[in-house]
């Protein structure tokens, strides 16, 4: 869902940043070269992964707690896993359907069609149970399942250092400014406003509903990809 949001009193530089969704094909792109490596549709990754979740099932130790959750994985979630899913041609909506009755929980709207020379194969984000790994074997549009599970931490500390902000809020060279007052735009899938890292006030829109700021749908929660929560945050979260 595109969305328009204003965010104000950002400590940002002053310029105003509109942002486009690039959705995570990149990661895609990069994790392309696994699917030359074995003959299992399943990944080693996804397999470890797998295995790392069920001793943890079985021994609840601490340190695998440690891991799982290092590796981005939730100690209450032991039976499912992110993946990325690539196929030779798109599944139909009934397959779709097929699928989620069947342990894979296919998101339709992900589907990252082949791109030449970058990857071959379309790829689409799916839940899928560790149940369903001999069924997503079976299914000879399949290429590969890979996992998508990441672990995550944050970098504010540091992300200033490389982006030279302090030559802006210094005024070494610039004119002098902390990005305070300043409104930024964020175009991007839809966002999470009840989150308490926005600051506020704000304005937000569903700009494919309506042609005007007059008739703009004004929900612009989206319950499929979290990019626009992302991308708002990094430009103005106090997290």
């Amino acid at each position: 869902m595109p969305m328009f949001i204003d965010l104000r009193r950002s400590r940002l530089t002053p310029t105003v940043v509109v942002a486009f969704a690039a959705g995570w094909m990149g990661s895609f792109a990069t994790a392309q070269p696994e699917i030359a490596a074995g003959n299992d549709k399943i990944s080693a990754e996804l397999q470890w992964r797998q295995s790392i979740k069920e001793r943890y099932a079985t021994s609840r130790s601490n340190r695998l707690a440690t891991t799982l959750v290092e590796l981005g994985m939730d100690t209450a979630v032991l039976d499912v896993e992110l993946c990325a899913i690539y196929v030779d041609e798109p599944f139909t909506p009934q397959q779709a359907d097929d699928l989620r009755q069947n342990g894979i929980d296919l998101k339709e709207s992900t589907y990252v069609p082949p791109i030449p020379g970058r990857h071959p194969h379309g790829a689409y984000l799916a839940w899928v149970e560790h149940s369903a790994f001999a069924q997503a074997r079976a299914i000879n549009n399949i290429v590969k399942v890979n996992s998508a599970g990441r672990g995550y931490s944050a970098l504010n500390d540091v992300s200033s250092v490389i982006t030279d902000t302090s030559s802006v809020r210094l005024g070494l060279g610039v004119s002098k400014n902390t990005g305070k007052g300043v409104r930024i735009g964020v175009a991007d899938t839809g966002i999470d406003l009840s989150h308490p890292d926005f600051p506020t006030p704000f304005e937000a829109y569903d700009v494919t509903d309506g042609d005007s700021v007059a008739t703009w749908g004004l929900d612009v929660s989206n319950t499929v990809s979290s990019h626009g929560t992302h991308v708002a945050g990094s430009a103005v979260g106090r997290g």
